[in-house]
């Protein structure tokens, strides 16, 4: 059980721990969950809505009335635009892995005060895992979509 003790100390330090108080502080605190934006919605509107509603209208092929069928099409093409996202992020972290890799072997730090390259492979590797998670999950919605569009035209 918790003493009286424990929790009054509990309170004091809840008091001090408010968060950031600066606005580059504040800023950056915004920003804490997001690491590469692959998980995000894509907004009615925005440029890449009109990319996605292009590719859904090229994989329906023709103006079609019915709506599971326009659903499915979105659906599919969302999936293989973030499928495409993904790629290019994964191409990105390679690139880094790269250099990270080369730096290892030259046993080189490619900065003063950067994590060494052991650090800094395990990170990108672990990076790599789970942008094949997403990439995964983006796939099976894509060809669930496909299929359900299969059945209906």
């Amino acid at each position: 059980m918790t003493s009286k003790k424990q929790i009054d100390a509990n309170r004091q330090n809840a008091r001090n721990s408010t968060g950031p108080k600066t606005t580059k502080g504040k800023q950056r605190s915004k920003r804490n969950s997001v690491k590469h934006g692959l998980a995000s919605a894509i907004i009615s509107g925005s440029p890449e809505d009109a990319e996605v509603q292009k590719l859904a209208d090229a994989i329906i092929g023709k103006p079609q009335p019915n709506l599971k069928a326009l659903i499915h099409s979105r659906a599919a093409a969302e999936a293989q635009f973030k499928i495409q996202r993904i790629r290019a992020h994964q191409v990105r972290v390679l690139k880094e892995f790269d250099i990270a890799l080369n730096c290892f072997a030259n046993d080189l730090d490619p900065t003063p005060g950067a994590p060494n390259a052991s650090t800094t492979l395990d990170h990108i590797l672990s990076h790599l895992v789970n942008l094949d998670s997403y990439e995964r999950k983006a796939w099976s919605r894509r060809n669930k979509a496909l299929t359900c569009l299969r059945e209906i035209v």
